[in-house]
């Protein structure tokens, strides 16, 4: 698989992030029904992508996969930083040097970068899983990473605890463990029936668990409860990963979501930086709805010089998303 790029992965990813992209509109809520449904989405767009970091995991070469993570959050990381100094000069306030490192210890002053959260908790499950994966039982990893999850889920909403995002990585971890275990049903295996399955399983499980507070998993807050969770994120991932896999002969959608899946990293760290030109012009619109796909289109035709730009300049810190 080293080097070679798998379609449907990539496919699967252009879907996640624009999802992430749509649930940052400031007016999304506000469409009908969003406000209910948009549950399953906060449910599992970020676990999705943790369980597809953990199929190309690999126990070997730890370091070299650290750095790899290190160059693009130490560089969005500055970069955002920078970003939210000229808006505070800007905005006649002053740069609050003090806050530099506050993100890193599980708050995100930073209006132009929160979901830098992602690589860092990813770096932590990237040791954590190198030490866990080489145990010779399954059902131990299996039950270990279940356990680490579980305590993720009670620091963060239970106890309200994120120190350095570490309950975030828990709560995701066994996503992360998911990927790497099921690695070859999710890359071959084609079962049309059973992705329609998992994914009305995961929309049953809302309706049943329904709850009126959002999931915010970079807060580690799961108000639905764990078990709604993890069914939801689970069976809505495996479903969203299958059905990537059968759209081949819809060739554009395919093409456009391959592209923004391979570039994922960049749009993940950079919309945000952009998104409040969109959301402040869409404050003039009365009629939410345009205005939500105002902004939407603004962000993924503002990502494309963006992204030219990073495979371009940045390779060697982005590297392959």
């Amino acid at each position: 698989m080293r080097g070679k790029r798998i379609t449907s992965i990539d496919t699967a990813k252009g879907f996640g992030i624009l999802l992430v992209v749509l649930t940052h509109i400031n007016h999304v809520t506000k469409i009908p029904y969003f406000s209910e449904w948009g549950v399953v989405i906060a449910a599992f767009y970020m676990p999705f992508f943790f369980l597809l970091s953990g199929i190309f995991f690999n126990a070997t070469n730890i370091q070299k996969r650290i750095m790899r993570l290190l160059k693009p959050f130490v560089f969005f990381f500055f970069l955002a930083f920078g970003v939210d100094a000229i808006l505070s000069l800007l905005g006649h306030h002053p740069i609050e040097w003090k806050r530099l490192l506050e993100p890193i210890s599980g708050t995100c002053p930073f209006r132009t970068n929160p979901p830098l959260w992602f690589l860092q908790a990813l770096l932590m499950q990237v040791a954590i899983g190198a030490i866990v994966i080489k145990i010779p039982s399954k059902a131990v990893i299996v039950i270990l990473s279940l356990l680490m999850g579980f305590i993720g889920y009670y620091l963060g909403t239970i106890c309200h605890f994120n120190d350095y995002y570490l309950s975030s990585a828990f709560l995701t971890f066994p996503f992360f463990i998911a990927g790497n275990l099921i690695r070859s049903e999710l890359l071959t295996t084609r079962r049309y029936w059973v992705y329609v399955t998992t994914m009305i399983v995961a929309i049953l499980t809302f309706v049943i668990t329904s709850s009126d507070n959002r999931v915010n998993v970079s807060l580690a807050r799961v108000p639905c409860g764990w078990i709604p969770f993890l069914v939801i994120a689970s069976t809505a991932s495996y479903s969203l990963v299958g059905f990537c896999k059968n759209l081949d002969r819809i060739k554009y959608l395919n093409n456009a979501m391959r592209y923004y899946g391979k570039n994922f990293l960049t749009v993940l760290c950079t919309h945000i930086i952009i998104i409040f030109i969109p959301n402040y012009l869409a404050n003039f619109n009365p009629f939410d709805s345009i205005s939500v796909l105002f902004v939407f289109l603004f962000i993924i035709i503002a990502e494309i010089p963006i992204i030219e730009f990073s495979n371009r300049y940045l390779h060697s810190i982005v590297g392959n998303n």
